[in-house]
């Protein structure tokens, strides 16, 4: 980015990196919204849950227990987005007030670290929401079955496990 002339492309991909965390972001918002009304209505779940075949009986003090770990994970899941937003943002700004592609290379060095350093956090922090997304699909289950509950985390876990250390994007990144 500091060696180029024209940072268009630079300030693109910041900008759907944003689109990007944003849309989960405001996604998430939405589910916690979904899930605190459910409170209200976990007398109606119970209901439905007891139609399920080969599902647990469940009494509405752990239904609201379940639906209240669901709704911590969307809450920190939430704010590992908007902490992602404000690295991007963050990062946005790195990227405005670059230096010009004649600076010397001591100043070119420090602001590609400082933008390195921010897309980094930014990522982190967005994978950690992305995260919580995997690991509450998982705690679904929970509503049918404790075993269901283990079994699914169990899969997301190894999953997860793949992803970050042997799928073809992490083997081609370390090349």
């Amino acid at each position: 980015m500091v060696t180029r002339e024209n940072r268009i492309t630079d300030a693109t991909v910041v900008g759907n990196q944003l689109r990007g965390v944003t849309f989960f972001a405001s996604t998430t918002v939405l589910i916690i919204a979904a899930l605190v009304s459910l409170f209200a209505a976990s007398g109606n779940v119970a209901e439905l849950l007891s139609l399920v075949p080969k599902a647990s009986p469940q009494s509405l003090a752990l239904i609201d227990l379940k639906l209240a770990t669901l709704l911590a994970a969307m809450i920190y899941a939430f704010f590992r987005f908007t902490w992602s937003l404000r690295q991007y943002k963050f990062l946005g700004v790195i990227v405005g007030a670059a230096p010009p592609h004649t600076a010397d290379k001591a100043t070119q060095e420090k602001c590609a670290q400082k933008a390195a350093t921010l897309a980094n956090a930014g990522s982190y922090a967005f994978n950690g929401g992305l995260r919580s997304y995997y690991f509450c699909l998982a705690m679904l289950t929970w509503f049918v079955h404790p075993l269901a509950l283990v079994l699914s985390t169990t899969l997301v876990v190894a999953v997860l496990y793949y992803r970050e250390f042997h799928s073809a994007a992490v083997l081609g990144l370390n090349d």
